[in-house]
C-alpha cells in the first residue's frame, strides 16, 4: 500500500490519513477534520509512507538522528523480539484549523463498503458516488482529489465533510504499521503532524487494535 499526504495505499481504510484519531477511543475531534491522507513522495526516498511537505531542515535531521540513537526498541540483545517502543503509549490529537494531512497530493483508498458507506452518508445512489468522488487505480478504489489538490471532502473551513463516515485508512491515523514500526519513524511523523505529541496518551494496547484494523484492509 501506499500513502497519500498524510494518506495510504491500501484500502481506505486506509483512510485519509486516517488519518483520524484523537483523544479518548473513538471521540470526534472538535473540529471533525479528516486525517491519514498517504504521500505520493517527499524527502525520505525510501520511505514509502513520507509526505510532500516542507524541506527537511536541519532541526528535523538532528530530530531524526536522536530517534534513531534512541533505538527502535524491536530486538534486544540475543535477537528476541523487543517490547515496541511505544510501549508506554503515544499522543495524538487532531489539532484545530490544521488539515494538513489532507490537504496535500496524496491517495486515499477505500473499500466497497466504504464507498456504499459515504455514498449513504452523502445521500447518494453508489454509482453517482464513484462517479463524482471515485477513481480508479490499478484495479483499487480512491477518493477523488480536488482540481487544486488534497481531499475532495476537504471543506474550507478545514473540517472533513464525511467524517462519520469517513474511510479506515483516515480513522486510524497516524497509528499504521509503517509510521509505528520504530521511534524513528514515529518522530519524523511528528515533523509533519501537528498532532503528534499532543493530548491524551493512547495506550499500546489501543495501538495495535487500530494498526491491525488499517492493515486489515491491507488484504
Amino acid at each position: 500500500m501506499e500513502p497519500r499526504g498524510l494518506r495510504h495505499d491500501v484500502a481506505a481504510g486506509a483512510g485519509a490519513g486516517g488519518h483520524a484519531v484523537q483523544r479518548g477511543v473513538g471521540a470526534e475531534p472538535a473540529d471533525g477534520r479528516l486525517r491519514g491522507r498517504l504521500p505520493a513522495g517527499g524527502p525520505l526516498a525510501h520511505h514509502p509512507l513520507v509526505r510532500r511537505t516542507r524541506p527537511v531542515t536541519r532541526a528535523a535531521k538532528r530530530a531524526e538522528r536522536a530517534a534513531v540513537d534512541a533505538g527502535s526498541g524491536t530486538h534486544d540483545a540475543d535477537g528476541a523480539p523487543d517490547a515496541p517502543f511505544y510501549r508506554a503509549g503515544l499522543r495524538f490529537e487532531c489539532q484545530p484549523s490544521c488539515g494538513a494531512c489532507c490537504a496535500q497530493p496524496g491517495k486515499v483508498y477505500v473499500t466497497r463498503d466504504e464507498v456504499k458507506a459515504l455514498a449513504a452518508h452523502r445521500g447518494l445512489g453508489i454509482a453517482e458516488f464513484r462517479r463524482r468522488f471515485v477513481r480508479r487505480e490499478r484495479g483499487a478504489l480512491l477518493l477523488a482529489d480536488r482540481p487544486e489538490g488534497g481531499c475532495v471532502f476537504l471543506g474550507p473551513d478545514l473540517r472533513c465533510g464525511v467524517y462519520p463516515a469517513r474511510p479506515t485508512q483516515c480513522r486510524t491515523y497516524p497509528f499504521w504499521p509503517e509510521i509505528i514500526a520504530d521511534a524513528a519513524t514515529w518522530e519524523w511523523e511528528g515533523l509533519k503532524c501537528p498532532g503528534i505529541g499532543k493530548g491524551d496518551v493512547i495506550l499500546a494496547d489501543e495501538i495495535e487494535v487500530r494498526s491491525r484494523e488499517t492493515s486489515s484492509e491491507r488484504v
